[in-house]
């Protein structure tokens, strides 16, 4: 199992910007720590703009697992690692400038400076990683250096996958990743990878199996923080119409705005919510109210077999068709179905309809949505028909007259 280390430098990176002391970086590690991470990973840059010194000295204290700070090969940086001494240094090369890490360090240049490094930090038994570029003579240059684990750069990969799409190029880079794991394997060497990997694009890279470990050079952290709004909005307008949400949503995936799974969830959730509000609604006064049309009095008992007979296949099957979102929940509660039995089979029919509605736009892109839609003057009559022609099925078979139910 590859093993997952959380990169938690843009929390800093919005404290910093704040110019205060939230969010806390050392909170968010506990957090990470607490819902599964390997370990925590940091960069402690030369210009000091988001990870500061003091975070990486408090974070050596608290941190239960494992301890990964990224920093440049300079003297000023390998002396800090001596005297924090994490569990393991990352040795990445830094640009005046730059906005992130534009590419692997350059094991083929400055080699005596990354020598000198390496043998530094192992001479107090702190593991050391070489963050380069999947490529072969990178690879037995590190190898050389007396590096004996390496962090491939997977920033070509993680660019051409941003739109969550396949793409040429992505499954080029994904190649040369797969490639140059093999190889450094081959050799001894421990194989890491990272850099831009997010939970929609991280599981062909997990795959690997010669890779033990993603050091979390990437935008898990900074994805949590704004990423959760759109599905709890999704969660909120599926109660309320869940085939248009599902729709939108499942377009929004197409084109890598969100992950097909958290809406799928949320969508659920969502659809789920909205039958429970109308099944309860009907269960309090409703069904009094519903006895004072003596038409549908007499025939209480015949809507109540019908429903107490057909309501799985009714709720699994017909339950999204239009009108019938809130015909059936209320048909349910007014005929004595129990809320256990509605609740377990609605969620199945709000799991089943909107995983249809998104395998439909996945396959056929955004198009196929005008076949969800009449524009005409008629459609809104439909759910209305709908809606008549199911309550005269439910009351037309058994006896014509029934005495009313008090």
């Amino acid at each position: 199992m590859t093993l997952l280390s959380v990169n938690i430098d843009h929390i800093a990176t919005i404290r910093e910007a704040r110019r205060t002391n939230e969010p806390d970086p050392i909170a968010a590690a506990a957090i990470c720590e607490l819902a599964g991470a390997h370990g925590i990973t940091v960069h402690l840059r030369g210009d000091r703009r988001h990870i500061q010194h003091r975070d990486v000295k408090v974070l050596r204290e608290t941190v239960k697992t494992k301890l990964n700070i990224e920093m440049a090969p300079t003297d000023e940086m390998i002396g800090i690692a001596l005297d924090v001494v994490p569990d393991q240094v990352t040795l990445v090369p830094e640009l005046p400038g730059e906005i992130t890490t534009t590419g692997g360090l350059d094991c083929t240049r400055n080699q005596q400076a990354i020598t000198n490094a390496i043998k530094r930090l192992q001479s107090i038994s702190i593991n050391v990683s070489v963050f380069i570029d999947p490529a072969d003579q990178q690879i037995r240059a590190a190898l050389g250096l007396g590096a004996r684990m390496i962090e491939l750069n997977t920033a070509r990969y993680s660019d051409a996958t941003l739109t969550n799409r396949p793409t040429k190029e992505g499954a080029d880079a994904l190649e040369a990743v797969r490639q140059a794991a093999e190889f450094a394997q081959s050799t001894n060497i421990q194989v890491l990878a990272g850099h831009g990997l997010t939970y929609r694009n991280v599981t062909a890279i997990a795959g690997i199996p010669q890779i033990v470990e993603l050091p979390g050079r990437s935008r898990y952290a900074c994805s949590a923080d704004v990423n959760i709004l759109p599905y709890l909005g999704i969660i909120v307008a599926a109660a309320l119409e869940g085939e248009v949400v599902y729709s939108g949503a499942a377009v929004w995936v197409s084109q890598g705005r969100l992950d097909w799974f958290g809406v799928l969830i949320s969508g659920s959730i969502g659809g789920w919510a909205g039958d429970q509000f109308w099944f309860y609604v009907a269960r309090g006064r409703f069904s009094s109210w519903m006895n004072k049309f003596e038409h549908i009095a007499k025939r209480r008992r015949t809507i109540q077999r019908q429903m107490q007979r057909h309501a799985t296949k009714l709720i699994l099957s017909v339950r999204f068709l239009p009108g019938l979102r809130i015909a059936i929940p209320v048909a349910c509660a007014y005929s004595g179905v129990s809320p256990f039995r509605f609740s377990g089979l609605s969620f199945m029919s709000a799991l089943a309809w909107a995983s249809a509605i998104m395998f439909v736009i996945q396959k056929l892109g955004p198009a196929s949505l005008s076949a969800l839609g009449i524009k005409t003057w008629w459609a809104p009559a439909i759910p209305a028909v709908i809606v008549v022609v199911f309550f005269r099925w439910l009351s037309k078979a058994g006896p014509r007259a029934e005495p009313p139910l008090e």
